[in-house]
């Protein structure tokens, strides 16, 4: 490129140049240690109004998950984080069972990325779960089906979603959903959900850096307009 196509593509470098920033969403009770015993998860909503044999939280042993380094984890740990983790199952043959926590207002040019440990008991047949996030309870996407990490392990499973600029869905809630519509007698343990939100920002330059720059773009044009001369 010629230096004065090299000034102009700096400058304009300078002032569109975009970067991305993100931020970790805080998801109460992320972890499932509340309430001990076996209920909703505190600050999560458990549909279709789930008893407690479908939907709730216990603390596994050994008979649901090894801690030998088998199970998907490092050696010593038996579930992902803390003690105790969802289960979700269909034993009264209810249908869907849904558990979900409005976490986020939704902005724009937004990606939101849905980390969750899924786990299969030693113990237990597997269900076929999904990760969902909506916006005012309206589905923004599902991860689909997931695979069955194994019995007794567990693996990591994500979800992206990005917003576009006068989205449609801005200001509306972000939910987190944990889903499971498996007719079958089994059980899907969930631990350890995160949620990060990476925005597009412009990157505006400080007045003292194009100060600086000016006598720089200066400098590059006369050069550029005597090597027009000189050929």
């Amino acid at each position: 490129m010629r230096p004065l196509g090299l000034a102009f593509a700096a400058l304009a470098s300078c002032v569109i140049a975009g970067q991305a920033s993100a931020t970790p969403i805080p998801v109460a009770n992320n972890s499932f240690e509340s309430p001990t015993g076996l209920a909703c998860p505190t600050s999560w909503t458990c549909q279709p109004g789930a008893s407690s044999s479908d939907v709730g939280v216990y603390a596994p042993g050994a008979a649901q998950y090894n801690s030998n380094g088998t199970n998907g984890l490092p050696n010593g740990s038996r579930v992902p984080d803390g003690s105790q983790v969802l289960f979700i199952n269909d034993f009264n043959g209810q249908g869907a069972q849904v558990v979900f926590q409005n976490v986020a207002t939704i902005a724009d040019q937004t990606t939101y990325s849905l980390d969750v440990w899924v786990g299969h008991r030693l113990d237990f047949g597997w269900e076929v779960p999904e990760l969902r996030l909506l916006a005012n309870g309206s589905l923004l996407t599902t991860s689909g089906s997931l695979a069955d990490p194994g019995v007794g392990k567990w693996a990591d499973y994500s979800l992206s979603y990005t917003t576009i600029a006068g989205d449609s869905h801005s200001g509306q809630n972000l939910s987190v959903e944990l889903y499971d519509n498996d007719p079958r007698v089994g059980q899907v343990n969930f631990d350890l959900v995160s949620l990060n939100a990476s925005s597009r920002v412009v990157a505006v330059p400080e007045p003292s850096s194009l100060f600086l720059l000016v006598p720089g773009l200066f400098l590059l044009m006369m050069s550029a307009g005597r090597a027009r001369k000189s050929s």
